[in-house]
């Protein structure tokens, strides 16, 4: 849909590309703008990136709230704690 993204910090940056370096696994992502809002029985959750992965032929929808500083962040997509 786009070509680029307008990035709060090079750790969002560097997620993006990790993102799409994964295209065996991830078919889509984009940044959500601040309005976007989840109700939940909580309160309202603003994620702040949308990813649909294809995990064992299954289409996943992630909402990641925050964007941390790790060593590898495609490996964790989809593990189970």
């Amino acid at each position: 849909m786009y070509d680029h993204f307008d990035y709060d910090s090079h750790v969002e940056r560097n997620f993006a590309e990790q993102l799409e370096n994964a295209s065996d696994q991830v078919k889509l992502f984009a940044k959500l703008p601040r309005r976007f809002k989840v109700r939940t029985p909580v309160g309202a959750y603003s994620p702040d990136w949308a990813i649909v992965c294809d995990m064992d032929g299954a289409d996943r929808l992630y909402l990641v709230r925050e964007t941390k500083d790790k060593l590898s962040l495609i490996s964790s997509i989809g593990t189970r704690p």
